[in-house]
Parts: structure tokens; sequence; C-alpha cells
């Protein structure tokens, strides 16, 4: 539930409530979303291994380690996007409608982004997906997403002042 201000004019009530509804959603499928950019990064001739086999066969239970790199996301794409003034809606739909519409294309298409420019974020997701055991920290996990999310899309987190752009 997102309901800290991650910057001053973080004021758009109608988009947080849309991501709100839509993250646990979004989360699942994060997981198909990086697996499809794994094997189109790691295994392009499609050779079925053990790992890839396994791989295909997993799904994920808990996803409680995404919530602080969802919500990162989200405050990015409320900085970005987020508006307060609302538009004029001609077909009759709702403007919550309008921004989950706005916020799953633009997650889908982030979430693509960052796995083909960062490889290693790829690597780190599915390494962990795939020894679900919990072998592996999802605290170094969580900060590591969150660390290459904000420095793929250029912003800095600070304690007191919150989410602002790198050159600020």
């Amino acid at each position: 539930m997102i309901t800290k201000k991650f910057f001053p004019a973080d004021k758009n009530y109608l988009l947080k409530d849309a991501q709100n509804s839509l993250q646990i959603e979004l989360n699942q499928s994060l997981f198909e979303i990086i697996k499809s950019c794994y094997f189109t990064q790691f295994n392009p001739l499609g050779i079925e291994d053990d790992f890839i086999m396994k791989l295909k066969a997993l799904s994920v239970k808990d996803l409680q380690f995404l919530d602080r790199p969802y919500q990162m996301l989200s405050a990015i794409y409320r900085y970005q996007y987020g508006d307060n003034q609302l538009e004029f809606l001609w077909d009759g739909t709702s403007h919550k409608d309008k921004y989950s519409d706005d916020w799953k294309s633009a997650y889908a298409r982030w979430i693509a982004d960052l796995c083909l420019a960062n490889p290693s974020f790829t690597r780190a997701f599915t390494k962990f997906i795939y020894s679900a055991d919990g072998s592996l920290n999802t605290e170094f996990l969580e900060s590591y997403l969150c660390s290459a999310i904000l420095n793929h899309f250029g912003f800095k987190f600070y304690q007191k002042k919150g989410l602002l752009p790198r050159s600020a």
C-alpha cells in the first residue's frame, strides 16, 4: 500500500489508488516479464537444459520482497506523469481506469527496458527465484533492485528530500 509521499508534489491520489490496486497483479506479472527477458538474453537459441525447464515450470508465491521496488517504480511514474490536473475523458471511462491502463503498459515496458539495459538485473532476479529455498538474502536483492531502478531512471532517493532527479 503506497501511502508515503515520495516527493513534495506527490499528490495525485487517483493515480496512487490505481497503482495500489494493481500492485499484486503487476508484481506477479513481473516474474513472467523477467523470465521472457532472460530467455531472450541468455538463451536465444531456445536450448532446453535442466535449468531452463525448471525455470519455465517455476511459479512465484511470496512476492513481498518486491513491494519496495514496486513503490520506487510507482513513485518515479508519478513524478514523471502524475500531474494533478485531470483531463477530459470523452470515451466515458473513469480517471482511475485510465490511470490503471496507462500504469500497466508503462510498468511492463519499463521492466522490459530495465532487463534489456541491465542484464545483471535479470540475472539477479532469476537467480533469486531459481533458488527459492531461501538461501539468498531477500533484503540484499530488494536493495539491489531499488538501486538498479533508481540508476536506470536517473533518480536518487534522499531520506529527507525524497525522490529527486540525479541532476538536482
